[in-house]
């Protein structure tokens, strides 16, 4: 059974199908072909031979538009029968479970790595449901920009993009559904998964991609257990704790402004804990276990580049 979260994704993605459906019978009517008068001179008819021509070729490629949209609607509500259309009904949803910048940046960039539709009207759908999702019609735009600018500083990386495998996208929607409530960042990312659908090495994944983007805020602890320490190295592949981690940054820089200078430091506080965690067991792997080291200390390096990417937020 789809989460609240997936329902909301759903429905986002039927909105924009929609939307992409009505400029699709808006370009057809205007790409109507005009008829050629037996009274109408040579020139005259040339001319709308070549008009027509050319609308006849955007017809064509609107229709195959307009046939792919129709099917991937179908699919969707064949998959999720509670996703809606209703606009104003989703934007006050959204609005109550994205109460701050850091959840509906999050939700922003669940949703642009889950919809693999293609629109015959891309930027202004996407422009339509960036209003919908953060009142800015760049929003969706802005949020691609930003965490793809993150997560080139914390991988390494030069020009390449936020990649979420699986296993990162059930974290963010773990991210998303995970109770306000105490508790370290480890259980409350735990209960979240236990609800969702996924792979037990997915899920395993996605608890530490949760766990990762929950820990600091409101001063919350990581507190993975210690025991476990010979695991936290290999349960991630080192583009997921990238990925992870370059959210992370993205999120608490989004959260920022609103916060007090006293919350600021008690939440970086925490996510250096945190972040010692890892660390600990990284050097714990390469010194003492010996194990799978070219992968260890690619991690190291990327979590060293996340407390880089911290300090500049700080600076």
């Amino acid at each position: 059974m789809a989460s609240e979260v997936q329902k909301a994704i759903d429905s986002v993605k039927e909105v924009r199908l929609t939307k992409d459906l009505a400029l699709i019978e808006e370009g057809l009517k205007a790409n109507e072909q005009e008829e050629v008068k037996s009274d109408d001179g040579w020139f005259k008819k040339l001319g709308k031979n070549m008009s027509n021509s050319s609308k006849k070729n955007r017809t064509e490629k609107l229709n195959k538009s307009k046939e792919n949209d129709t099917k991937a609607l179908e699919d969707l509500k064949a998959k999720d029968s509670d996703a809606t259309a209703d606009e104003a009904a989703l934007k006050k949803t959204l609005g109550e479970k994205l109460p701050n910048a850091s959840k509906k940046l999050a939700f922003e960039v669940l949703y642009l790595n889950s919809d693999t539709n293609e629109y015959e009207e891309g930027d202004k759908t996407r422009e339509a449901i960036s209003t919908l999702i953060a009142d800015k019609n760049t929003a969706l735009a802005d949020a691609s920009k930003t965490v793809d600018a993150k997560y080139n500083k914390v991988s390494g990386g030069f020009l390449s993009s936020f990649k979420a495998s699986d296993a990162v996208k059930l974290g963010i929607e773990a991210y998303l559904l995970a109770e306000n409530k105490e508790g370290s960042a480890v259980t409350l990312a735990e209960e979240a998964v236990s609800k969702l659908d996924g792979s037990g090495n997915d899920k395993a994944a996605a608890t530490l991609v949760a766990a990762f983007l929950l820990f600091g805020e409101n001063g919350r602890a990581f507190a993975y257990d210690e025991s476990k320490n010979d695991n936290i190295c290999y349960v991630l592949k080192s583009e997921d704790l990238a990925s992870a981690l370059a959210l992370k940054v993205t999120l608490f820089e989004a959260d920022k402004p609103a916060l007090k200078p006293e919350e600021v430091t008690a939440e970086i506080k925490a996510i250096l804990k945190g972040v010692n965690a890892l660390t600990f067991a990284f050097e714990v792997a390469l010194m003492i276990e010996k194990k799978d080291q070219d992968n260890v200390q690619k991690k190291l390096s990327i979590t060293n580049r996340f407390i880089e990417a911290l300090a500049e937020i700080l600076r």
